[in-house]
């Protein structure tokens, strides 16, 4: 299988709404930071995240400077959106991570 180029990865992306505007609403991601601002370890992805994620304002900054989410804690209500291109951006980098180990067996 021929390795997607970005325009087509940011494409499918935002198509099947995984990036973009995403099919999670707003509200729903805002809890889901504040669960893991609130220690519930379900949100942590296996993770140890330790203290830095306590707080839920600064889960949500992290998220907007990441991810491309809205960084306004009052806009609660209707769709949220992911950057399609820092999505994109960060699975190159796991991709160069994966190739360095994988050449280092």
């Amino acid at each position: 299988m021929p390795i997607p180029s970005r325009a087509a990865l940011v494409d499918h992306l935002v198509r099947t709404r995984i990036a973009g505007d995403v099919a999670t609403p707003r509200d729903n991601n805002l809890s889901h930071y504040r669960k893991l601002a609130n220690g519930d370890r379900h949100y942590w992805l296996g993770l140890e995240l330790g203290d830095r994620w306590t707080d839920e304002q600064d889960v949500l900054a992290v998220m907007a400077e990441r991810c491309g989410v809205n960084d306004d804690p009052e806009h609660r209500i209707g769709q949220d959106t992911i950057d399609p291109e820092l999505t994109v951006d960060a699975l190159e980098r796991m991709a160069a991570r994966l190739r360095k180990a994988a050449d280092g067996r």
